[in-house]
């Protein structure tokens, strides 16, 4: 079989999800055995950031040399829309659920939940504040697109399994149940977003683009005074919910109902996915551990 066309059916597809998941863990779990001996937060990020890149490029490195192809086939019925509705459309999906997200945990907090914030080292000279943006914006972005969108998505097949699977596995790996809705949404519309469009560009910019906003918040709210901090989220979250609704409204008025029976792929593979027991338990075990150590972390 042409290595270029890889899926869940084949054994190299369930060898492929096997050991994308098992690197990716190890390496994962590993960070977390030396992390303590870190009491600066500089120190903590470097590190960090390291074995982060190292969980996410090895295994990706290894699919690649393994026959995995660049490739990212489109396989669920998404219809046409301009790429550019398609970023505002995204990104004001995964600000509103950012939004509930945080109502969610007023109320775990209303109930007793101790909710703390990991330490993020924020700098203000030039050369802090490139570090800071590419620590927090670039490098997980970059990371967790090719390892989730890419290697996973690919190697799960690409359909509505797909999305699913590589959207629990990339909430859990944050490591904090209290975002686990709105990282498992910011999955699928990541997932969703990359089938749509066949690459990484759209969930790339969608990532980063949180990944920006959320930083400059934090500069804001560390910086700023209360009263400007608020002015300036609300005003970021409005422009954001506006280009969302008017792309959605604009993609709804131009809706191609040709496209609606347009399929880039054959249902057949989604049937032979199944067939495979591996592609079924080895993410099933990847998830459970994820959650066993998320547990842990928050009774500890």
């Amino acid at each position: 079989m042409d290595k270029k066309n890889l899926h869940l059916g084949d054994e190299k597809g369930a060898s492929a999800i096997t050991y994308l998941l098992c690197i990716h863990l190890a390496i994962t779990l590993f960070q977390f055995a030396f992390l303590d001996f870190f009491s600066q937060t500089l120190e903590r990020t470097i590190f960090v950031k390291v074995f982060q890149i190292l969980a996410s490029l090895v295994p990706v490195a290894i699919y690649r040399m393994r026959g995995g192809s660049m490739e990212i086939r489109r396989k669920l019925r998404i219809n046409s829309m301009p790429i550019v509705a398609m970023y505002f459309v995204g990104l004001a999906l995964m600000c509103g659920t950012l939004l509930l997200n945080e109502r969610l945990c007023e109320i775990f907090v209303s109930f007793g939940a101790n909710i703390t914030g990991g330490s993020v080292a924020l700098y203000t000279s030039p050369k802090g504040i490139v570090f800071c943006v590419a620590a927090y914006v670039v490098i997980p972005a970059v990371c967790e697109e090719l390892f989730f969108r890419y290697a996973l998505l690919k190697s799960l097949g690409g359909g509505l399994y797909a999305v699913v699977v590589s959207a629990v596995c990339f909430s859990l790996m944050h490591f904090d149940l209290y975002a686990t809705f709105y990282t498992f949404a910011a999955g699928l519309v990541l997932a969703i977003g990359t089938i749509a469009t066949g690459s990484l560009w759209l969930s790339l910019a969608l990532h980063v683009s949180m990944n920006a906003i959320a930083l400059y918040l934090a500069y804001m709210e560390r910086l700023a005074t209360k009263a400007t901090y608020g002015l300036v989220s609300s005003v970021i979250w409005a422009g954001v919910f506006i280009a969302g609704i008017v792309f959605a409204v604009y993609t709804l008025l131009n809706y191609n109902r040709q496209q609606n029976n347009k399929m880039n792929a054959d249902d057949g593979d989604e049937l032979r996915i199944r067939k495979n027991n591996v592609l079924i338990i080895a993410p099933v075990i990847y998830i459970a551990l994820l959650i066993i150590w998320n547990l842990i972390k928050m009774v500890l």
